[in-house]
């Protein structure tokens, strides 16, 4: 038997591992759903952002949050985050002063209001709503990376590059 008909063999009855299939839209929904679940809402706060929202309220935002794209996500979270300077900066005798850059506050959108109204709320009830952890601040790094009026660097360019 020639090394031809023996590979020909094996692959009709598949000793060659197969490509693995990528998930489809829905698929790779399902999943980001699964991995990013509603978490509780903040236990304790000085904002009492926990009596600020219901918890259908909640889940109406996580799910809104999860049905857009990759861009729009980003773009719904760098519209909910207002970052600024900070209002005063303390020196303290013998200590470096704050080099704090900036101060940022924390929304959701608020249903029973007009829809350009939202409710200012803390970061844990802002990640736990949206299905992230507290120390997972990865995406806030990344949606608030760009310049303050830039959109475009949000975009996912990924797999799209002219060669």
């Amino acid at each position: 038997m020639s090394i031809n008909g023996f590979m020909e063999e094996l692959r009709e009855n598949g000793a060659f591992s197969k490509k693995r299939k990528r998930r489809t839209k829905e698929a790779q929904n399902e999943h980001l759903l699964e991995t990013h679940k509603i978490k509780d809402p903040c236990s304790f706060s000085h904002l009492k952002c926990y009596e600020k929202f219901s918890n259908t309220e909640r889940q109406e935002i996580h799910d809104s949050f999860w049905k857009r794209d990759f861009n729009e996500r980003h773009i719904f979270i760098r519209l909910m985050v207002e970052r600024k300077m900070p209002q005063r900066r303390r020196s303290r005798k013998g200590k470096k002063s704050s080099e704090r850059k900036f101060v940022f506050k924390f929304f959701l959108p608020k249903k029973e209001k007009i829809e350009a109204d939202k409710e200012i709320v803390c970061i844990t009830m802002f990640l736990h709503t949206l299905g992230y952890n507290k120390d997972g601040k990865t995406i806030l790094k990344t949606s608030l990376s760009a310049e303050i009026g830039s959109i475009d660097c949000i975009i996912d360019k990924r797999g799209k590059q002219i060669k």
